[in-house]
């Protein structure tokens, strides 16, 4: 096998935030670089209380954390990264794979890379306006919008700036998550970009890693999404072999728990932020379908507990 390559974990939406990294970082290792879900600054160059919460430096101590945003306003952009330096991060990220509908129905996200003209010019603005800033500006995309091809003139405008990583999902947005990532692209990437690549999509086990890294040595690092949510312990099972220890898993499900409760007043909302991760986590449970039957119904934080330390006791 090559050396091992540094191993990020993926912004995900409602499920990575600080409470989950925080105490993912307690039970598990092997996570170099920790991206934030998306912070999305309004109009009044605010951003909500949970976004702010979310990248206050009291939440992410101790952690190597970059901050994603996600906007088509460079000003919006430009302002936010300012901030983000002012609060001690080296890192800030575009976002521009999101494909959730009501996102790019905006131009943002995976939306944005369907208008390369405004893209290139925001890019223009950005990496000159925070040029002397010695922010690192790193980029996450999906090949294009509706087809593939759309990649080859969205690399030609990425090999103009200096990006300090081209973090690259090779899907296109109407894939949303489905469909096999398109490989073909992620190979013509890795011969004709001139920015460092990070490698994002579908890596579910070891072997996943490995395939990635053994064709595409030159990688700089790889991003784990669903399938380190899914399974907490891959990126330590790829760091150093040890495998996934059920009472690390129960405990971190406890902690988990405590930790949404302590920040999250209203039971309701914890039940809902704990079957988010759930949803992934319930593929390690043997018998999955009828476990997230019972998740999915349940609606008291104590059923849920109840359902899910069962489902993590029978998984060896």
């Amino acid at each position: 096998m090559s050396d091992n390559k540094k191993i990020y974990m993926a912004p995900m939406e409602g499920v990575t935030g600080f409470i989950y990294r925080n105490t993912f970082a307690r039970f598990f290792g092997g996570i170099d670089k920790y991206y934030t879900p998306f912070i999305s600054p309004g109009e009044h160059k605010n951003f909500k209380s949970r976004e702010l919460k979310d990248v206050l430096p009291e939440n992410n101590e101790g952690l190597n954390v970059a901050v994603q945003m996600l906007t088509n306003n460079a000003e919006l952009f430009i302002v936010t990264a300012h901030r983000m330096k002012d609060f001690g991060y080296k890192e800030v990220n575009l976002n521009l794979g999101c494909p959730s509908g009501t996102v790019v129905s905006k131009g943002k996200g995976s939306g944005f890379l369907s208008f390369p003209e405004k893209l290139d010019a925001f890019l223009d603005e950005i990496y000159n306006s925070l040029a002397d800033t010695g922010l690192d500006i790193s980029v996450k995309t999906r090949l294009g919008r509706y087809e593939p091809d759309e990649f080859y003139e969205l690399l030609d405008i990425y090999n103009k700036y200096p990006i300090s990583e081209l973090i690259i999902h090779p899907r296109v947005q109407k894939d949303m998550y489905k469909n096999r990532p398109r490989m073909e692209f992620f190979d013509y990437a890795v011969k004709h970009s001139k920015n460092r690549l990070v490698y994002n999509g579908d890596i579910c086990t070891v072997e996943d890693y490995e395939n990635i890294i053994n064709a595409y040595p030159d990688v700089s690092a790889v991003m784990l999404g669903r399938g380190l949510i899914s399974n907490p312990g891959l990126a330590g099972q790829i760091s150093d072999g040890k495998q996934l220890d059920k009472n690390t898993l129960r405990a971190f499900y406890d902690a988990l728990v405590d930790a949404y409760r302590a920040e999250i007043p209203d039971e309701k909302n914890v039940v809902f932020k704990i079957k988010e991760n759930l949803f992934y986590l319930v593929n390690l449970f043997d018998d999955k379908d009828a476990y997230w039957k019972k998740i999915r119904k349940s609606d008291n934080l104590m059923e849920l507990n109840s359902i899910a330390r069962r489902a993590i006791d029978d998984i060896y």
